[in-house]
């Protein structure tokens, strides 16, 4: 499930989570709906809700600690009820069987921007956590986080930004980093929120408590000098009970602890202050508080203190002297000494130009007044004189402006001034050059913004035009009006001269520039360039020029720059050259300018009240520099570099430098400066749990500390991580890969600091062993592939270990590359491993084999090898077998263990060699002995045209055998590739073999190969065999009766071999022991002198023929030649039994001019010894 599934929880309904972190959205209780319809109440203020009581769960339910997080989106103003029970619940839960707190825990995080309201008893025993929106606990004081546990036991954290309200029970120790506000309806409602445990209120965190009448009123306490009977009235307030009616409560049953930097806001919710009225907004057991209360009395209003308080007015005054150690505040009345201020004269509305210094005052008449001017209703920070002076004003100055006058007697507030500030012209669009025919009328615009009143006057070639006052002149081209047209306008800020354009009649006259080139100001490796457009008679010809000396190469209309340094920073200029009627004519640009300004961003992280000094580099000379904070211009920084004499935490920000030029304007790269004042926060519990790793998984965990940036550490530290995994000093995140785990969790102690001090927290991190089914050795075969490999196929072998990290080689046709690296796991899904290495290659781009380490079924899947251009798939496997697990499923036990015969056999389509001269028609065959504890083998045999080819592998987990070897001598390389597979049979002794080989020969480049020398295209080779024993005494080979004659016969088939005849077969005698007996060589029974031998233990057969026959090329019929040829098989169990297959290479009688005994091609045909068959049955008798 994820965050896009509502989850519905109605009568007699279970969520379980099972151990897992789950994510849901909106969790919906008892019929009720997002909307607040369709079967739900509306109360009114947006709140929908179930319309039964609850008899739906949503718990871990598993031996495993579980998490659910529920991304509550529903709108912000809707209350939805969680009316469910949240529980850990059994391992193996239901409905019916109920008992509580027995399964490992559940902890429950709130996400989303949604209120939701937990309404029931809960029974969890892990943690809450607000992330967003709001989470209140409890409605109407019922309503709790859990199961009640120890003070100090993690119970609740609420999250920057998020909210935390409610009038119910919060279990365990709990951190506020974001907002707390006591009370039901999202916290806009008054009432008492309980901690049962611990509270922590962080740096950045805000309390909101709304007041409207008192704990108790002490009317014997009604001013400030009554305070001596603070403790008995107190005492009274501190056991007085609180309802929802007088004002918002945080009970703390544990040890509470302000941080600096904590704010609670006191807001009025209808009250009307009286002397003597006591408020207990806070009950602890005991506090740790470094909260700045300010004075003990206050007026309220006041800025600056971790204490916001209304303003009471005339003569009363908030006590805060109780605040911070028993969370009281009590309304005292002080004695008026004389009158409250009185303004005289106020602040004046000022209109003013950029760059203006502007004061504002104020006349007052009362005794010792203070004063607090603002903006726009905020405090201005520092701004507490009788006058104001702003100097360099900018347009973000506007605004209205007020002063707030104050003494003991009354505060009293100014009429508010309005600041305007000019703005001075920008020009919008530029006037434009127009190349017209004599005699045409055009016109040259301008387009500008600033302030009223906008006057404007026209030059032709700096000399003012009669009557051009408007933003647009209108003139017709003749040679008398050709030239320079610029505008000068003027407004209260001052005059600004636009751009030239020229009026131009095309290729006529001396050369003129009719478009100059424009100024360039950029970042420092950035591109540039200049153009100019040129007129008059052709050919014009171009220089450019730095700083009055030529740039080489620089002759065309534009100078193009790729890359700007503030080296080629500086004035350019262009030099335009024709002949017109004989006469040189020689014309130079305006100067332009090329700015440049360094970029390159960084961050800085420095104490309170240190210095630092920012520099930006730029060049040429002359530039104007503005530094600007988060954007904003900074008052009087128009240097080159900016000093902060005395850090502060509102320098805090991001730094840049507007540089500007004749070009404009450039920004130069961003400093961050964090600037802090106290020690980092931690935001983990104690012995809290990190995410699980596991050996060989990416790892990335980011140490999660207060937010505010007074608190930022500078440096990150970690004790007792596992092998592998590393935190960032600056930035503290954990991240790398494990290489070692055991059985308990690593104990690792974080450290975040800075100057001002350092926080330690001990944390728990779990690392999962790599599965063992990833760990070992891998094989696999590469299929051919015509650019990659030569279309000679391949062979990948590999080993991984228990750290993860794995080592091979793979063959490409010829070539070995090796390559290694750490396999990726995960520890969320640890059936598969990924494995990605490159390889590189001189000369060539760079291989890159990629892979799948399949847990659940031993193999290597989805492997690749890649150029970038082609890519080569390919999969394999893991060898399992050993001495505690041996494979004697494939092996057997009947010696010779694990022996094992095939034949490999030609496609149907190929066969016959009249029709088919290119493709040996005899049978390949092979042998191999897999070790049944190692599952080693070496298969070794030979193909049909007498090519030997071995291969060295292991068994694979379904009985995979790997078969890969080059054959042939270079440049004519082939190979053999392809895999085959033992097939398990009841018996062992009974497995067969099947599968196929790709077996390739090339043309051969020697003319005197005899041997298919025109070679053949991969040929798909189908495998036959099966487990092979040999016969043990009585038993012969083949099955063979010992006491049979002529129970055998060798066939020949093929090759030529049956022209002339007669052909080489015969039938022989097989007797005890396997002893060979053949019909007299030469004899009428065997004219071909055919001769066997068999090796009854490997089940191996050689033998030969000779043949005799005419020479056709003689034409005398009196030479004969003679061809002595050898054959070889092995005995193979198919279908129809036990038989030997081979083949024999039979060189051709010479038939053609040209061809003799030794030059004639080479032909391969098929051998089979067998049983010979029973005779047929007698036909019936008529």
């Amino acid at each position: 499930m994820t965050a896009a599934n509502d989850v519905s929880l109605n009568g007699s309904s279970k969520l379980q989570v099972g151990g897992n972190n789950v994510t849901i959205g909106n969790l919906i209780s008892n019929n009720a709906s997002a909307s607040g319809l369709n079967g739900s109440i509306n109360d009114g203020v947006g709140n929908f809700q179930g319309v039964g009581g609850s008899s739906a769960w949503v718990e871990n339910g598993s031996s495993v600690p579980g998490k659910v997080t529920i991304k509550q989106t529903t709108p912000s103003r809707y209350e939805a009820l969680w009316d469910v029970t949240f529980q850990d619940g059994q391992p193996v839960s239901s409905l019916v069987d109920n008992n509580l707190v027995v399964g490992a825990a559940l902890s429950v995080v709130k996400d989303g921007a949604g209120w939701a309201t937990m309404t029931l008893d809960n029974h969890y025993t892990g943690t809450t956590e607000v992330k967003a929106g709001i989470l209140q606990v409890g409605r109407n004081g019922q309503g709790d986080t859990g199961a009640v546990r120890a003070g100090d036991a993690p119970g609740t954290i609420v999250g920057i930004g998020a909210y935390l309200a409610g009038t119910g029970v919060v279990q365990g120790a709990s951190v506020i980093n974001g907002h707390l506000t006591p009370g039901d309806l999202g916290g806009d409602g008054m009432g008492s929120l309980f901690f049962n445990g611990d509270l922590l209120f962080s740096s950045g965190s805000v309390t909101t408590l709304q007041i409207q009448q008192p704990s108790f009123t002490a009317y014997d306490m009604l001013t400030a000098a009554d305070l001596a009977n603070v403790d008995t009235l107190y005492g009274n307030a501190l056991t007085d009970p609180i309802t929802s009616s007088q004002h918002d409560q945080v009970v703390v049953n544990g040890n509470a602890t302000i941080a600096a930097g904590a704010v609670f806001d006191v807001v009025l919710n209808g009250y009307n202050p009286r002397a003597g009225d006591i408020f207990n907004l806070f009950d602890w057991l005991a506090v740790n508080s470094s909260i700045n209360v300010g004075p003990d009395l206050r007026s309220g209003g006041e800025s600056g203190f971790g204490l916001n308080l209304p303003i009471l007015g005339d003569q009363f005054r908030w006590n805060v002297s109780q605040f911070a150690t028993l969370g009281i505040l009590q309304v005292v009345e002080i004695a008026l000494a004389g009158a409250a201020p009185t303004i005289t004269t106020h602040p004046q509305s000022q209109t003013v130009n950029p760059g203006s210094t502007v004061t504002f005052s104020v006349t007052v008449v009362g005794s010792s007044p203070s004063y607090q001017w603002r903006k726009n209703g905020s405090v201005i920070n520092g701004a507490t004189g009788r006058t104001l002076v702003l100097t360099n004003v900018a347009k973000a100055a506007e605004g209205g402006y007020d002063v707030v006058v104050t003494n003991e007697n009354g505060t009293v507030g100014s009429q508010v001034a309005t600041l305007s500030v000019n703005v001075p012209i920008v020009i919008v669009t530029q006037p434009q050059t127009q190349l017209v025919s004599e005699g045409a009328d055009t016109e040259f615009s301008v387009t500008v913004t600033g302030t009223a009143p906008i006057t404007y006057k026209w030059q032709l070639n700096g000399v003012d035009i009669a009557g051009a006052t408007n933003s647009v002149y209108a003139v017709t081209a003749s040679v008398s009006t050709m030239g320079t047209y610029r505008c000068i306008i003027t407004n209260p800020v001052g005059t600004v001269t636009s751009g030239s354009a020229a009026l131009t009649i095309p290729n006529v006259g001396p050369v003129q520039v009719v478009t100059q080139p424009s100024s360039k100001m950029v970042v420092e490796g950035a591109p540039a360039a200049f153009t100019v457009v040129g007129n008059g008679q052709a050919t014009l010809t171009y220089q450019w020029k730095k700083n009055n000396v030529n740039v080489a190469g620089a002759t065309g209309p534009t100078l193009t720059i790729p890359a700007a340094t503030t080296t080629l920073a500086g004035t350019y200029t262009c030099v335009l050259t024709n002949y017109f009627l004989g006469t040189k004519y020689t014309v130079t640009t305006s100067p332009v300018q090329l700015g440049v300004v360094k970029g390159g961003d960084k961050a800085l992280v420095l104490a309170y009240g240190t210095k630092t000094t920012l520099t930006t580099t730029a060049a040429p000379t002359g530039l104007q520099f503005q530094w600007r904070q988060d954007g904003v211009n900074i008052p009087g920084a128009t240097g080159s570099s900016y000093t902060i004499n005395s850090l502060q935490t509102n320098n805090t920000g991001v730094y840049t430098c507007v540089v500007t030029g004749q070009g404009g304007a450039a920004v130069s790269g961003a400093t961050t400066i964090t600037v802090f004042d106290r020690a980092p926060t931690i935001l983990l519990f104690p012995n809290s749990d990190l995410p699980a790793a596991i050996v060989s998984g990416t790892y990335s965990y980011q140490v999660p500390v207060a937010a505010a940036s007074y608190q930022t550490p500078t440096a990150y530290k970690a004790t007792g991580l596992p092998a592998g995994l590393t935190i960032n000093p600056l930035t503290g995140l954990i991240s790398g890969k494990p290489t070692l785990s055991k059985a308990t969790p690593f104990l690792v102690t974080i450290t975040a600091s800075n100057s001002k001090g350092s926080v330690s927290v001990p944390v728990n991190l779990t690392v999962t062993s790599l599965p063992g089914n990833h760990i070992g050795s891998y094989v696999g075969v590469l299929p051919r592939h015509a650019v990659l490999n030569a279309n000679l196929g391949g062979r990948i072998d590999m080993t991984t270990t228990v750290k993860g990290t794995y080592s091979g080689k793979f063959v490409l046709g010829t070539t070995s590359y090796a390559f290694k690296g750490i396999l990726n796991a995960d520890v969320n899904n640890q059936r598969y491993a990924l494995g990605s290495a490159t390889v590189v290659r001189k000369g060539a781009s760079p291989l890159v084999v990629s892979f799948k380490l399949d847990r659940d079924t031993n193999f290597m899947i989805d492997g690749s090898i890649t150029d970038g251009t082609f890519s080569l798939p390919f999969n394999g496997w893991r060898n399992i077998w050993s001495k505690a697990a041996p494979a004697t499923v494939f092996a057997g036990t009947v010696a010779p263990v694990g022996n094992f015969t095939f034949g490999l056999n030609i496609p149907d389509d190929y066969q016959g060699t009249a029709a088919n001269e290119d493709i040996p028609q005899g049978t390949g065959f092979g042998a191999f002995t897999v070790n049944p504890t190692t599952a080693a083998l070496t298969v070794a045999g030979k193909l049909a045209d007498g090519t030997a080819y071995t291969s060295a592998t292991f068994l694979g987990p379904d009985g995979q055998v790997a078969i890969f070897k080059t054959l042939y001598k270079a440049p004519s390389l082939g190979s053999i590739v392809g895999a085959m597979a033992v097939v398990a049979d009841v018996v062992p002794e009974s497995n067969t073999l099947s599968g196929a080989l790709s077996w390739w020969r090339p043309a051969s480049t020697n003319p005197k190969e005899r041997i298919y020398r025109l070679g053949f295209a991969p040929l798909e080779l189908t495998v036959v065999g099966a487990r092979y024993t040999a016969p043990v005494a009585p038993n012969i080979i083949l099955g063979l009766d010992p006491l049979a004659l002529d129970g055998a016969m060798l066939s020949f088939t093929e090759g030529y071999v049956e022209s002339p005849g007669p052909v080489p077969d015969v039938v022989l005698t097989v007797a005890a022991k396997s002893k060979i007996i053949m019909p007299l060589a030469g004899g009428p029974l065997n004219p071909r002198k055919t001769t066997l031998a068999v090796v009854a233990a490997k089940g191996t057969m050689t033998g030969s023929f000779t043949l005799v026959d005419p020479d056709p090329m003689d034409i005398t019929a009196t030479k004969f030649i003679t061809r002595k040829v050898t054959f070889q098989g092995q005995i193979v169990r198919d279908a129809t039994g036990d038989k030997a297959y081979g083949y024999f290479l039979l060189p051709k009688l010479p038939t053609v001019l040209g061809e003799t005994a030794t030059n004639t091609r080479t032909f391969s045909g098929q051998v089979v010894f067998e049983a010979v068959p029973p005779p047929p049955p007698p036909d019936p008798e008529p």
